[in-house]
């Protein structure tokens, strides 16, 4: 009996010894389920942070569709008006509005400690990270660093000195763009141009001009290319008012904006390649518009004051193009000596931006029917050579899409895509 007794103990001791073991293991599970980085208690905070937010912006909405005026414009007194209904809601240095506050558009507003971003048009955005704002307010901070997790079938044909190969380029107040940072070789070209066998990087546009047409005002080959471009159809005036004559240098630069190419194709091996990133671009094209030079250049290199002009000063549209004009200057077809070398002190990656490369630029030049603007690695921009001028490369341009957010990486100097 006393044996029995002993055994009985043991197993009863060692009973009690697991049982505390599971209940210790469990106590540490469910700890963990509740306050981990994924824990029940995190995710219901976050889930109140996301109420809150979506509760902010809803309010926000609906002031702001209080204040249009007849014409479909906010009207910016009857905005600051409705603003001050919001409880709680601030600017972005955390003062309270009042009807002495200045409202200028787009701007940025606080509630419960959210961002939000009212753009010119009146729609409104829960902001993360660094925006489209942020970039198009600070561009000496933010252009021309480069952008590390971007990337495409096609990146492999920007040139292979480049480390990260896709560069902030400029912004407005609906998108960023991002730019190529070097020339495209011919193998990584989205159509068929024809390129120089001593130097693959360098496209010409001799085997395109038959694929498009540009001969009918509004036809489909131009009212099919610009209709897809969002935004960006603002920056193609000249395209859409100008006579369409079925010129050479408008159907290189229908081809420059054809987006279904550039965004993806077959090549000839049947692979799918292409510049567009599904989960973060809106769209690609071969280039940027003379205009998207001139912004982008213009706030980085103070002084020059490049202005793209696609009229006379009667308000006659070119008949061939653009022309370009340097501060003060008259009309020219070309300007030179852009600065090469110097740029903006505080950021030193817009240094060369501009000019690594000899590329086309997507506008046409009035200098002559065949001509189209690019920009030279000499700090030259113009009209001096013909779409069938062999020595010029493309860097394809990326619009982002509006929810897409940068983070800074740990270097400092370059940023990651994110989602909102």
């Amino acid at each position: 009996m006393k044996k029995n007794f002993k055994q009985n103990k043991a197993i009863t001791l060692i009973a009690l010894v697991i049982t505390i073991i599971v209940l210790l293991i469990l106590a540490g599970v469910t700890i963990v389920t509740l306050t981990g980085d994924n824990g029940l208690l995190k995710k219901a905070s976050d889930a109140q942070k996301e109420s809150l937010k979506a509760e902010g912006l809803e309010k926000l909405q609906v002031e702001i569709a209080g204040s249009y005026d007849n014409n479909g414009q906010i009207d910016t007194n009857q905005l600051k008006t409705n603003l001050q209904h919001i409880s709680g809601l601030t600017t972005e240095n955390d003062e309270p509005i009042t009807n002495n506050t200045e409202i200028k558009l787009p701007m940025l507003v606080k509630i419960n400690n959210n961002q939000y971003l009212i753009k010119a048009d009146g729609s409104t955005k829960a902001k993360f990270g660094i925006d489209e704002y942020d970039v198009a307010t600070h561009p000496e901070t933010y252009y021309g660093h480069y952008v590390t997790n971007y990337n495409s079938p096609n990146d492999a044909g920007i040139n292979a000195q480049e480390g990260q190969k896709w560069q902030i380029f400029m912004a407005d107040d609906t998108n960023i763009y991002l730019i190529a940072s070097n020339s495209v070789n011919k193998d990584y070209v989205a159509l068929n141009y024809n390129y120089n066998a001593k130097f693959p990087d360098k496209m010409w546009f001799t085997n395109i001009l038959g694929k498009y047409d540009t001969a009918t005002e509004g036809n489909q080959s131009v009212s099919t290319i610009l209709g897809k471009l969002d935004k960006q159809s603002i920056y193609h005036e000249w395209l859409n008012s100008a006579p369409l004559s079925n010129l050479a240098n408008q159907k290189a630069v229908l081809s420059m904006l054809d987006t279904d190419k550039w965004n993806e194709y077959i090549d000839e091996n049947s692979n799918k390649k292409g510049y567009r990133n599904l989960a973060y671009a809106n769209y690609v094209i071969g280039g940027p518009t003379i205009e998207m030079f001139c912004d982008s250049y213009n706030i980085t290199h103070e002084g020059d004051n490049i202005i793209a002009k696609s009229k006379n000063n009667t308000g006659i549209y070119y008949a061939a193009g653009y022309k370009i004009q340097k501060g003060y200057s008259e009309d020219a077809d070309s300007v030179e000596n852009l600065k090469v070398d110097s740029q903006t002190p505080s950021n030193s990656n817009v240094n060369n931006m501009y000019f690594k490369c000899s590329y086309w630029i997507s506008s046409p030049s009035a200098y002559g029917r065949t001509r189209l603007v690019h920009v030279m690695s000499n700090g030259n921009c113009g009209a001096y050579y013909d779409y069938d001028f062999y020595g010029i490369s493309f860097r394809p341009l990326v619009c982002l899409k509006s929810n897409v957010h940068f983070v800074q990486n740990s270097d400092g100097q370059t940023y990651s895509l994110e989602l909102n």
